[in-house]
């Protein structure tokens, strides 16, 4: 995206670069701008959390704590922060560049891999995505691998507008600016991808936690239909990728944009001593002043809420996901690889959360439901006590602390904290799962992964299996079985004697990697989501969030604009 002037391009969505330059090569020894970055202070109090050897909750370490609150201040001040951050990396490994041909096909083309961060919309940048990925490296080991230009992947990675700068909007026609931002490197890679050596048929995105959220959206973008207001990138307006890899797609569902509006022009009232109480006035801040009333707003945001992020309603979500894929919306001609973690609702559950706590929080966090409806999702849906253990992988000292990005497990924990780790584990990616497997059983394939691995795609999946300790070798057939999918759509193009991964199906069949049998064949079950709670929140829960949620924000947020003059407010919509 060119750059703008900010009455013009400022929450609005994205516009194609329309020129030519005569001398594009420069210098690439540095990274490009990145978002604006925030960072809630509640992720500091879960990650220096800690819990005593038979499940207590222990007092906070405050040094940690320091820590913690240092670091999230060092990212907040890195002064590559910027407005126009509209970059994309594009890695071509060097025998693509040289186009060595493969034997027997004459093709030269790569397959495409597109990285979407893990990073919850708030913060994170593409040079995070990216960092340590090494498909070319991982190629080596792959059993059909002829060392030609076509066998190693091209990897992109892309930056997007994170918090206020890419989910607030004054205009009901510009939100969402996040997805279409990433929509447009999309189809600026459909459009460019082969001058790099790259196949423009063959693009997969790849993407864990918001990552595998955001390529959620871009399943259902439009309801299934052609994009109404197409680049020149993509004229036609199609689905600019053929494949996805979406592991534990975490999507909160839509924020409480009537709490987030309230937030942001208190927080601009306060810093330029003025009244503030349209959207629309926000336009003309400077950018400074912008970034620090961002910062302000998702600090302060309610425990498990990050205030910004992807909302139903307009062109590009025009209803929840999983009411879309539920009632068929989505574009059918895609494959997908689609993964879960146990305990994947961990990082979203306050320490050896008790009932009442979790009880409190819900109205909070599922905004816009009725206290009958609440009363239905605490007393019916999830009633019910788990018992067992998380993954025993206390000290000797008989604690264990929980590092925001990589959790251990709990020798003990209590069956109400078990529970809440279930109920957030299939509010925020479980179910999310189960309905892009129920959408195409046919061309999607599950696994379950043994061991909680949030925020550790990289380290785990996609590293150069080289360098990993031993104990992580076994997982090699993971990753060979991604980069198949990516080279073929299917992910069983592996040794002769290697098992097949069966897909989804109408018998909801997952496989769950273990390591201690990743030689043993795989092992096969019944998808642990494929219950009556998921059913209950595509059948019922995503009609009530949208009800409560961004459609009631918007029609409110259409009327001020109609009513308060629009564009000349605003700066005009983009054309």
């Amino acid at each position: 995206m060119p750059p703008m002037p900010p009455t013009v391009a400022r929450f609005r969505r994205p516009v194609a670069v329309n020129y030519t330059d005569d001398d594009p090569l420069f210098s690439n020894t540095g990274f490009a701008p990145i978002p604006p970055q925030a960072f809630p202070a509640w992720m500091c109090e879960i990650a220096t959390s800690r819990i005593g050897k038979d499940g207590e909750k222990m007092s906070p370490d405050k040094v940690m704590i320091q820590q913690c609150g240092s670091f999230y201040e060092k990212q907040m001040k890195d002064p590559r922060q910027t407005e126009d951050c509209l970059f994309l990396d594009v890695f071509v490994p060097k025998r693509v560049f040289e186009k060595e041909a493969c034997p027997g096909t004459g093709t030269t083309l790569a397959p495409v891999v597109v990285t979407f961060g893990s990073h919850p919309f708030i913060y994170g940048h593409k040079d995070e995505a990216s960092n340590g990925i090494n498909w070319a490296a991982l190629t080596r080991h792959a059993p059909w691998s002829h060392a030609c230009a076509s066998d190693f992947p091209i990897s992109v990675s892309i930056n997007y507008r994170l918090g206020l700068f890419g989910w607030f909007s004054d205009d009901p026609e510009s939100v969402n600016a996040g997805l279409w931002d990433q929509r447009l490197a999309l189809e600026w890679v459909q459009a460019h991808i082969e001058k790099f050596g790259g196949d423009p048929n063959r693009v997969t995105l790849v993407g864990q936690g918001a990552g595998a959220a955001s390529i959620m959206h871009h399943v259902t973008a439009f309801g299934g239909k052609a994009n109404p207001n197409p680049s020149p990138y993509n004229p036609q307006g199609t689905t600019p990728f053929s494949r996805a890899i979406l592991i534990s797609p975490e999507w909160l569902f839509t924020p409480n944009m009537f709490l987030t509006q309230e937030k942001v022009l208190l927080e601009a009232t306060k810093i330029m001593m003025r009244a503030y109480t349209y959207p629309g006035k926000l336009h003309r801040l400077d950018p400074a002043t912008l970034m620090k009333i961002n910062r302000e707003v998702v600090k302060l945001a309610p425990p498990l809420l990050t205030m910004f992020g992807p909302v139903v309603g307009g062109d590009f979500v025009p209803d929840h996901p999983g009411v879309l894929l539920r009632d068929g919306k989505f574009n059918r001609s895609l494959s997908l690889v689609v993964g879960h973690a146990v305990n994947d609702g961990i990082t979203y559950v306050p320490i050896a959360a008790s009932k009442e706590e979790m009880d409190s929080y819900l109205p909070t966090i599922l905004h816009g439901y009725s206290n009958e409806t609440l009363d239905v999702i605490r007393r019916e849906l999830y009633s019910d006590r788990v018992r067992g253990d998380l993954i025993s992988l206390t000290s000797t000292k008989g604690q264990t602390r929980l590092p925001l990005q990589n959790v251990p497990g709990l020798r003990r924990a209590s069956t109400e904290y078990l529970s809440a780790i279930r109920m957030m584990g299939e509010i925020m990616a479980g179910c999310n799962a189960r309905s892009l497997a129920h959408a195409l059983p046919n061309s999607t394939y599950v696994y379950d992964s043994p061991i909680f691995l949030q925020g550790s795609l990289r380290n785990l999946y996609l590293d150069d299996a080289d360098s990993f300790r031993p104990i992580l070798h076994p997982f090699l057939q993971i990753r060979l079985r991604f980069l198949s999918f990516i080279h073929n759509g299917i992910p069983n193009i592996l040794a002769a004697n290697t098992e097949r991964w069966p897909n989804y199906g109408s018998k909801s069949v997952v496989w769950e990697p273990r390591l201690s049998n990743m030689t043993e064949g795989l092992t096969l079950k019944r998808d642990d989501f494929d219950n009556g709670r998921c059913e209950w929140w595509t059948r019922e829960g995503y009609e009530t969030l949208q009800a409560g949620g961004g459609g009631e924000w918007l029609k409110r947020l259409r009327y001020d604009f109609d009513r308060l003059g629009g564009g000349q407010i605003s700066g005009g919509r983009s054309q």
